[in-house]
């Protein structure tokens, strides 16, 4: 080793830096290594001494190290080396293999002295992690800013642009030039020539600025139309507001959309306004209407019941007076006629008073089992006659929201219709089902049955169904009655039926009534 001074040696020995020297030649040696190699590689000086620096060293960095030491370690001529000149050469990096296997980065000075060079090394693993590590975050970071799409512009609270992304470039059309050479004053002056309302736009900048934690959101218009949506927010280093991070949107196409939209919708609402009237009026005209039917139709029932009551009255007294038996059986198709038209008559009356908006019905508590047991009585005569039997499974406390006048008008159409239809010998069962805010009350026979196409119409005004059609004695009005009834009382009513001569269902709701035990 060429330092001959004791002083240099124990400076040497005592640093944290890495010191060794080695011969300058095609195949270097080490000639010295400083104790500090040991404390940060783990080898003895011994172990690396007399040995060639490039063992220790990655293979990738040989071939760049030796050619860094052939540019700087140049000999002018041969005198210089005599003279033992001193040499100073470029600062460049390494990696070293450490006795565990470990790789260590270090940042290298070489001097040549004399024959030999000396190496001062200082270790900046730890830093170089850093720097990859902060890399890695940037080149995320980047990456994250160039795939969002809004346009992001960063600036500190001086207005100085600190970043921006590339959909910032592309919403704002930036010259090249301009981001290349980071020309701060032209990239502001280039965004605001693009706005309408530029001085606007500087000092809420500015306000921006001196408010750092204020967010803020606004529209921002452009001379060529284009509209853009602003959005803007504080950035905080170490707990500090230092800067605005600025997010640009370009809604040009959504802006012309709820344009017309709105136009749209200004269109409906005119239309709606001008139909509304329409309706209004032609829904007046139809009250009117309705209103002139029912007294129509009341007038009719009251000018026809006047000489019907007559008739119904004299014609039983003129049969009994008539002697022979023809005139008799003349005399009794005048009664069913003439009953026949009271009963069309008082159904339609009935009917007429059920459609109207003005007609309330009562609401009562109701026992049901008691109203079916009376219209089962009412119908009796027809019960016997036809040898129906009935099966009632209506529980004795199940009670009902109802009007009870209207309520047996409905058990007795319902009943009648069913033994009307029915089969003699056969049965019509009666079930009732509480689902807590309903009953649920179904009439069963086993009569001629129902086609879907005639459930669609059971319920419509003077409707008959095919086998029912020429029946004298029906009106076509009590199925339509019975939906009046029900829909007065807030509930509903339906037909089922698995076909022609399978039996028929009718079922009605009626609100239930619970009662405290």
């Amino acid at each position: 080793m060429q330092i001959s001074e004791n002083k240099y040696r124990l400076i040497a020995e005592n640093t944290s830096d890495l010191i060794c020297t080695t011969t300058f030649s095609s195949k270097p040696v080490y000639t010295y290594v400083s104790p500090s190699y040991k404390k940060l590689l783990g080898y003895e000086p011994d172990e690396m001494i007399g040995k060639n620096p490039f063992e220790f060293m990655h293979p990738d960095e040989r071939e760049k190290i030796t050619l860094l030491l052939k540019k700087n370690l140049r000999i002018k001529n041969k005198q210089s080396l005599n003279k033992k000149e001193t040499e100073h050469f470029e600062r460049y990096e390494s990696q070293i293999k450490s006795k565990s296997g470990k790789w260590y980065y270090l940042e290298n000075t070489a001097n040549l002295i004399g024959d030999e060079i000396l190496f001062i090394s200082k270790d900046i693993t730890e830093s170089k992690h850093l720097e990859e590590k902060f890399a890695s975050i940037y080149a995320l970071t980047e990456a994250t800013l160039n795939s969002i799409e809004n346009g992001i512009l960063v600036i500190d609270n001086k207005g100085k642009v600190l970043k921006n992304n590339a959909k910032f470039e592309e919403l704002w059309h930036i010259p090249k030039e301009i981001i290349e050479h980071k020309e701060n004053e032209k990239l502001i002056d280039f965004i605001l020539d693009q706005i309408i309302n530029p001085e606007q736009f500087k000092t809420k900048i500015k306000k921006l600025c001196n408010n750092p934690e204020i967010y803020s959101q606004d529209i921002l218009n452009f001379k060529d139309g284009r509209i853009f949506e602003r959005f803007s927010r504080p950035v905080f280093i170490k707990g500090t507001p230092s800067a605005r991070l600025l997010s640009f949107r370009d809604i040009t196409e959504r802006k012309k959309t709820e344009k017309e939209i709105q136009k749209t919708q200004e269109l409906l609402q005119q239309m709606n306004e001008k139909l509304e009237i329409k309706v209004k009026d032609r829904t007046s005209d139809i009250e009117k209407l309705l209103r002139q039917k029912d007294e129509f139709v009341n007038q009719l029932g009251h000018d026809l019941k006047n000489p019907l009551g007559p008739l119904i009255q004299l014609l039983p007294i003129l049969k009994k007076d008539v002697p022979d038996e023809k005139s008799k059986g003349i005399i009794e198709i005048l009664i069913r006629n003439v009953t026949h038209m009271k009963n069309l008559v008082t159904k339609t009356v009935q009917l007429a008073h059920l459609n109207s908006p003005s007609t309330t019905i009562c609401s009562d508590n109701i026992n049901l089992l008691n109203e079916i047991v009376m219209a089962l009585e009412n119908n009796s005569q027809s019960l016997i006659k036809q040898n129906i039997t009935i099966i009632n499974n209506i529980h004795e406390n199940i009670m009902v929201k109802a009007d009870e006048i209207y309520l047996i008008e409905l058990f007795n159409n319902l009943i009648n219709n069913a033994v009307k239809y029915s089969p003699n010998g056969s049965t019509i069962t009666i079930n009732a089902i509480d689902d807590e805010e309903f009953i649920t009350t179904s009439i069963k026979d086993n009569g001629m049955g129902l086609t879907n196409a005639q459930i669609s119409h059971i319920f419509d005004e003077f409707y008959k169904a095919d086998s029912s059609r020429h029946d004298f004695e029906s009106s076509g009005l009590g199925l339509p009655i019975c939906k009046r009834i029900v829909d007065k009382q807030g509930g509903r009513i339906w037909a089922e039926s698995e076909g022609l001569g399978k039996g028929s269902t009718f079922y009605f709701t009626l609100p239930s009534v619970k009662i405290n035990k």
